[in-house]
C-alpha cells in the first residue's frame, strides 16, 4: 500500500522500504499515484539510505570500499545499472568471486537511481545525482544551463570538465541519457497536444 501526500512537492513514503521525494510536479506526471502505487520492493533490497559501507559490511566485503570510492562508486543508489565487471577489474579488484558476488549483490539488493523530472538547473540536477561538488566547473566551463547539460557528450567529461573518477562520469552519463529520455517524452507529449 503506498502512501501519498496530495502536495505537489515532498517526499512520499512507499512500501517498507522505499521513498521517493519529488521535487517538482508537472501536469506531464499527473499519474505520479499510479506511478508510486505500481512500486514494490522486498524486505531483502537494500534500503536507499544506507551508505556504501554498511551495505558492503553486510556482504561481507567492506575491503573493496577504498577502490570503490576512489573510482567515484561513492553512492549506493548509483551503482545499479551502471557498473560493470570491466569497472571493478579495471579499479584493481581481481578476484573472480568477490567480482560475482559483489554484482549480483547489486542486482538483488539495490534500485536504480531515476529522474523523475527533468530538474530546472544544473545545480539542482548535480544535487540530485550527489555530485554538487562540480557545479563550478560546470559553470566555468560554459555548462551551466540544463540544455547544454543535456548535448554534452562523454569524452567532454575528461577533456573540457576534468571529472576523473570513472563512477562520477559514468554516473553523469547515465543520468543525462535518463534526461534525455525524459525530455523527449515531455516533448513529444506537448506535440500531441498542438
Amino acid at each position: 500500500k503506498a502512501v501519498v501526500s496530495t502536495q505537489s512537492t515532498g517526499h512520499y513514503c512507499i512500501t517498507n522500504n522505499l521513498s521517493v521525494t519529488v521535487t517538482k510536479m508537472t501536469e506531464h506526471e499527473t499519474s505520479i499515484v499510479d506511478f508510486l502505487a505500481d512500486i514494490s520492493m522486498t524486505d531483502e533490497q537494500f534500503e536507499e539510505d544506507k551508505s556504501l559501507e554498511e551495505w558492503l559490511v553486510k556482504l561481507e566485503l567492506p575491503e573493496i570500499q577504498t577502490m570503490l570510492e576512489m573510482n567515484g562508486w561513492d553512492h549506493v543508489e548509483f551503482i545499479r545499472g551502471v557498473i560493470g565487471r570491466e569497472d571493478l577489474t579495471t579499479m584493481g579488484i581481481t578476484n573472480d568471486k568477490v567480482k560475482r558476488k559483489f554484482l549480483s549483490s547489486v542486482e538483488e539488493d539495490l534500485i536504480s537511481f531515476q529522474h523523475g523530472s527533468v530538474p530546472g538547473t544544473v545545480e539542482e540536477w548535480l544535487t540530485s545525482i550527489h555530485l554538487n561538488k562540480y557545479l563550478n566547473t560546470f559553470i566555468s566551463c560554459r555548462m551551466g544551463s540544463v540544455s547544454r547539460v543535456l548535448e554534452i557528450w562523454e569524452i567532454e567529461l575528461t577533456s573540457i570538465l576534468r571529472i576523473e573518477p570513472i563512477g562520477h562520469r559514468k554516473r553523469i552519463m547515465r543520468s543525462i541519457r535518463d534526461l534525455r529520455t525524459l525530455q523527449s517524452s515531455y516533448d513529444e507529449a506537448e506535440k500531441k497536444r498542438r
